[in-house]
């Protein structure tokens, strides 16, 4: 599937989020994560569960339906199944076969997001879901509020590239989080086994429309880095210090860290969860609705070029030229790290 060669959708054998924590409770929700229908909901004890989202008597849907205690009972017959997926009974039968079983999902709560292991549940391994204080989410002296959800009907890998590729800030989100002259930025590229990173620093440059709002018009410099955690989280830490030539100069102005984690949902849609941590102003909640405002305009514009980009796709059959520039060599350094990691499982036979 474009980017990719045929018969590489997305790794399966990894963490992704799933839903914010609030998104899930006793009533169930449906989402669809890597092409397969799946059912999110809580315990009595509060504990997430996710099951097949498809009840195997006549595909009725789980998250549709509702809970009971611990289980999961389908709205259309009433199959029960317990949050293990194994059929626990039904009205119009005296015994379920055993062989009756759903589907159940890994899944780790952590911080405010719910993750997921869609692939062998053998396998799920806990410590791959990036250290969530490391990057600032929980780190006490940053603040991350709940953050934005939405549903792109673009294929995954085009909101990857887009974040990848943060020469377009100057363009697609002027005035924003861009200045002109970010694109031609000297940028130091790094990488390892399932993570790139993407490293810029500007010298005396303005800053950005969104934030002068708050710190006034100014020149600063500025440090941005962009670490994707192949395959679903991208951690941007943004830094803007008083420039030379002032008696503070090198002094934090604002220190802001973006993350935006992006979920595979059908072959040519996906999820995006995105939040900030800020280093000032901690619990200002004001604050905190005026930024994720400001935030939900530049995803929007994100969600645009997207999904303008997969239009064009389904309209050539699947596949469009691409012409690549040397200043893109980030984007294809992502592309082939997932892409490995595609083909390792696919030998696997995963």
């Amino acid at each position: 599937m474009f980017p990719f060669k045929d018969g590489n959708f997305a790794p399966r054998n990894r963490w992704y989020v799933a839903a914010w924590s609030d998104e899930v409770s006793q009533d169930p929700i449906e989402r669809w994560i890597l092409d397969e229908c799946v059912a999110l909901y809580r315990k009595q004890d509060g504990a997430p569960v996710a099951l097949d989202g498809l009840c195997p008597h006549h595909a009725f849907p789980l998250g549709k339906s509702k809970v009971k205690g611990d289980d999961i009972v389908c709205g259309f017959h009433g199959l029960r199944f317990g949050p293990d997926g194994a059929a626990q009974s039904a009205p119009f039968v005296d015994k379920v076969p055993s062989a009756c079983r759903i589907k159940s999902y890994p899944v780790k709560e952590m911080w405010k997001w719910i993750w997921i292991w869609p692939g062998d549940p053998a396998l799920a391994d806990e410590s791959l879901i990036p250290d969530h204080h490391a990057i600032g989410l929980t780190d006490p002296s940053m603040h991350a509020p709940r953050g934005l959800w939405m549903e792109l009907e673009a294929r995954y890998q085009l909101l990857h590239d887009n974040l990848l590729d943060l020469q377009h800030l100057e363009v697609l989100h002027e005035g924003l989080l861009g200045e002109e002259g970010f694109g031609k930025a000297e940028e130091t590229r790094t990488s390892g086994p399932d993570w790139v990173n993407s490293h810029r620093t500007m010298k005396s440059v303005n800053l950005p429309g969104s934030f002068a709002k708050m710190f006034g018009a100014r020149k600063v410099d500025r440090t941005i880095t962009m670490r994707w955690h192949v395959p679903g989280l991208h951690v941007g830490p943004d830094t803007f210090t008083v420039p030379d030539g002032h008696d503070d100069a090198g002094a934090v102005v604002m220190k802001l860290i973006a993350f935006h984690a992006v979920t595979p949902a059908r072959e040519t849609s996906c999820h995006y969860f995105s939040t900030f941590a800020r280093s000032f102003e901690l619990g200002n909640e004001e604050l905190d609705k005026m930024m994720l405002a400001s935030w939900a305009g530049v995803a929007a514009q994100d969600k645009f070029a997207s999904e303008e980009i997969e239009a064009k796709i389904r309209a050539k059959g699947g596949k469009v030229p691409e012409m690549l520039f040397k200043s893109d060599a980030h984007l294809v350094a992502g592309r082939r790290l997932i892409e490995q990691m595609m083909d390792e499982e696919r030998k696997q036979g995963a």
